[in-house]
């Protein structure tokens, strides 16, 4: 074996069938960082190292995925991917906006307190891209619905996140609440979720 024929990848052999995908395009990313090691080039490494890493213990499925929302197979923990980074104050809106997606179209417990990593390019690097991991447990089993639509509720939370929760309409919430959002939305943002 030649060092180009050498691979970082962890040990391990991943039976999820993303798993050759989620290879091939870590991977590549090595053989990009030995070509030329600069803060590009490791951003790239650590964006396909994630992937890899799930794919290899098949625990987290995109939300994207009908067979991930399986009301027969209710997910326990959620992850949120969003291409921006966050500050703390962000974190505990896009989790207000979740976790109201989730009560009112799954009928279910309350999310749990946010645990939030963030990937940031090195200051002059010249490297725009940062993104911020979030991630909750859930336990989907206590939905309070007879057949939960996980799609929708997710459907939701992602315009909740961007755009913040319903209007209100009237004061039953208290003086002054008529025309206020319980949680304001963060903007235009790209968001992926993950269940397991």
């Amino acid at each position: 074996m030649t060092a180009d024929d050498e691979t970082a990848c962890p040990v391990g052999q991943g039976t999820s069938p993303d798993y050759p995908e989620a290879l091939r395009r870590f991977d590549q990313a090595v053989l990009a960082y030995k070509a030329q090691a600069d803060p590009l080039t490791l951003l790239l490494l650590n964006k396909n190292a994630i992937p890899l890493l799930d794919a290899q213990d098949r625990a987290w499925k995109s939300a994207d995925d009908p067979e991930a929302l399986c009301p027969e197979r209710p997910f326990t923990a959620l992850r949120v991917l969003c291409d921006r980074r966050l500050d703390d104050s962000q974190v505990q809106r896009l989790a207000g906006c979740l976790g109201y997606a989730l009560r009112v179209f799954l009928n279910g417990p309350e999310l749990s307190a946010p645990t939030a990593a963030r990937v940031e390019p090195p200051a002059g690097s010249g490297v725009r891209a940062a993104f911020t991991l979030v991630e909750f447990a859930y336990d989907a089993r206590l939905s309070g619905r007879t057949a939960p639509d996980y799609a929708e509720a997710f459907a939701k939370a992602r315009e909740y996140v961007r755009g913040g929760t319903p209007v209100r309409a009237t004061n039953k919430a208290g003086s002054g609440t008529q025309g206020t959002r319980l949680v304001e939305g963060l903007g235009a943002v790209n968001l992926s979720f993950y269940v397991r």
